[in-house]
């Protein structure tokens, strides 16, 4: 295969790598073995962290787990103490990717959504959260995108269910999770 300093491409097979949030937005969608590891390098930023270069053969060197593919066994190793593991940079790039679905919602200005911030309106509980400590809201207003609400002091999750009624208060957005950000004020 290819050489890269990471290893060589076809070490890795498609199916050595495990996640449970595989889907539609998947990091490596689409990507050929080399493009994956062009990504991997960019996100790892391999090349700026301690150039492979400047390691001879018995060199001792301080390293740090980064991924492990359970069904292979193998693992990635970083020297860069910092790194995200590969769960978080998933994450990050789903939540950008639906930050953009959304702003583009909103006619390409993030502005338009900013502006919404502090409006009350009704909301339709689309769902709850397993922990309890949100829920999804489709706001009653402009045709607006269900986003996540937080529960304001006083209000109990436990009381509410799918296609009950509340009263929500815009927040402008929950970036970690792409949407629009909201907290139910009134039950």
């Amino acid at each position: 295969g290819t050489s890269t300093p990471m290893g060589k491409l076809n070490d890795f097979a498609d199916d050595d790598i495990t996640d449970e949030e595989e889907g539609e937005d998947e990091l490596f969608a689409g990507l050929s073995p080399e493009e994956r590891f062009g990504k991997l390098e960019e996100i790892m930023s391999v090349a700026d962290a301690n150039p492979v270069t400047d390691l001879e053969v018995g060199d001792e060197v301080e390293v740090y787990i980064q991924a492990v593919a359970l069904q292979s066994g193998r693992f990635m190793l970083t020297t860069n103490p910092s790194s995200k593991k590969m769960k978080e940079v998933k994450k990050e790039s789903k939540a950008n990717k639906a930050v953009e679905r959304l702003i583009a919602k909103f006619g390409g200005d993030i502005n338009n959504i900013l502006s919404l911030k502090g409006t009350e309106c009704e909301g339709i509980v689309k769902a709850t959260s397993q922990t309890g400590d949100w829920l999804y809201i489709q706001p009653q207003k402009d045709d607006l995108p269900v986003g996540i609400a937080a529960l304001a002091e006083g209000i109990n999750a436990e009381n509410l269910a799918k296609g009950d009624t509340v009263k929500v208060r815009l927040d402008g957005i929950d970036e970690s999770r792409g949407q629009l950000a909201m907290t139910i004020i009134e039950v």
